[in-house]
Parts: structure tokens; C-alpha cells; sequence
């Protein structure tokens, strides 16, 4: 019984073509097969522009679709990139009344700490270069002790990539459980839910060489499949 996990998707605009797109990362395609999951694709369907559109500009229209959407994923991976829309703050809102396992990475961690409050990102300006593409490793995170974090990797303290002009605000919704050494908010769990994560960090781009975010992703993926169980069991009571 493989997990189904639905990946929102990110929005762009090519300049030489003079066109915008709606896209989804190979890496993260080819991590969820890796870890024996299925990635569900989860494309947009009402007549806007996600890129050129404003946040509060256009009417959700297909909520019926996106509940069904909803109804066969396991899970919800909320990806990196640079903007994200109102459609996915509607998957995001009908995924946590579900309590259904959630993973937000860098901008996916991010629009987490968003959710239900005004719109808030913190600048960085700090002696770390957040945005280094070129390094496995940038710089270390502490990891409070009473998290679901820490219970995954039983460490207070690891060592992660890096790739985000923006961070995290704090939410009164989660609780803030790992820190960089300037500062910088890198984890946060939602209060009063089985499994909702935002890393301002990459798990799905370190599994292959570290063995601490390899630990995250596999316990993602033992949540959803909890997940798939647990919903087919309710179906069939």
C-alpha cells in the first residue's frame, strides 16, 4: 500500500517567451518514488493566471473539485519557489481541518506561518548567507527538545542547506522549534495537530546524502500512509 502525496504547484513567468507558467520540481517527483510514495500533482483548474493574478483578485469556482482532490491524497507537500496563491491557502485550510499530514519546505514553510494571519515574511540581514546554492551544508539549526522534531531525529542540533531570500514570522498557531544560530526561525509544528511541519530548510533535496533529513521525510511518509489506513478503515466501519 503505497501513500498518495499531493504536491501544490508554483507559478512563474518567462520573460523570453512572455509567458507565465504553472510548474512542479523533478525533485520532488523522483524523492516521493524514492521513498516508495506516490506524487499526485495537484493542478489548478479555475480560468486565471496564478502568476499575473493578485492573491484576492478571483473566486475559488471548483471547491467541489478540490475536495475531491483532497479526498484521495494521504498527504499535502507544500513546496519551495516564489509565490504562492489563494488556491493553495484553500487546499492548505481543508488539509488541516482533515488533520491530514502536512510538509511546508522553505517557501511551503513559510506560507504556513501565514496561515489565518496578516501577510508577514521577515527580511534577512545577517552575517549568513541564507540564499547559497552551491553548498550541501550552510549552517547549523537548533531543535528544541519538546517537538516533533526532535522526537523524529532525537538531536537538539544538525546541520542544513540553505536557498531563501525571506523567512518565517512567528504564528500564534505554531509553536517555533528550531532556530538558526542568527536568529532566523527555521521549524515550526502547528499547535494541536498530528503533522503539520514547515522547514525553512530542504529535506527533500539532503535525503540522499544525510541521514537526519532522510529521517524527516521517512517519518512524513509513515504519517500518511497512518493516514491512508485510517481513512480506509472509516470507510469501510
Amino acid at each position: 500500500m503505497k501513500p498518495v502525496i499531493g504536491i501544490v504547484p508554483r507559478s512563474d513567468f518567462d520573460k523570453e517567451l512572455n509567458r507565465s507558467f504553472t510548474y512542479f520540481f523533478e525533485k520532488d517527483r523522483r524523492c516521493f518514488l524514492d521513498f516508495d510514495a506516490v506524487p499526485y500533482f495537484i493542478t489548478p483548474i479555475d480560468n486565471v493566471d496564478y502568476y499575473e493574478t493578485s492573491f484576492n483578485c478571483y473566486p475559488l469556482k471548483n471547491i467541489e473539485y478540490i475536495n475531491t482532490i483532497l479526498d484521495n491524497i494521504d498527504a499535502l507537500y507544500i513546496p519551495g519557489g516564489l509565490k504562492y496563491s489563494k488556491f493553495e491557502f484553500y487546499i492548505l485550510d481543508e488539509a488541516i481541518k482533515r488533520d491530514m499530514p502536512i510538509l511546508g519546505v522553505c517557501l511551503g514553510a513559510q506560507m504556513l506561518s501565514n496561515y489565518k494571519k496578516d501577510y508577514s515574511l521577515d527580511t534577512i540581514n545577517t552575517s549568513i548567507n541564507h540564499l547559497d546554492r552551491d553548498k550541501d551544508y550552510v549552517h547549523e539549526v537548533s531543535i528544541s527538545k519538546d517537538s516533533i522534531l526532535y522526537n523524529i531525529l532525537l538531536k537538539d542540533k544538525i546541520t542544513v542547506n540553505s536557498l531563501h531570500r525571506k523567512c518565517m514570522s512567528s504564528n500564534p498557531l505554531f509553536n517555533s522549534v528550531s532556530y538558526a544560530p542568527d536568529g532566523v526561525l527555521e521549524a515550526i509544528e502547528m499547535k494541536n495537530k498530528s503533522f503539520v511541519l514547515g522547514l525553512q530548510w530542504h529535506p527533500e533535496m539532503m535525503y540522499s546524502y544525510d541521514n537526519e533529513n532522510k529521517k524527516i521525510m521517512e517519518f512524513f511518509i509513515k504519517k500518511a500512509l497512518e493516514y491512508k489506513i485510517n481513512k480506509k478503515e472509516l470507510i469501510y466501519e
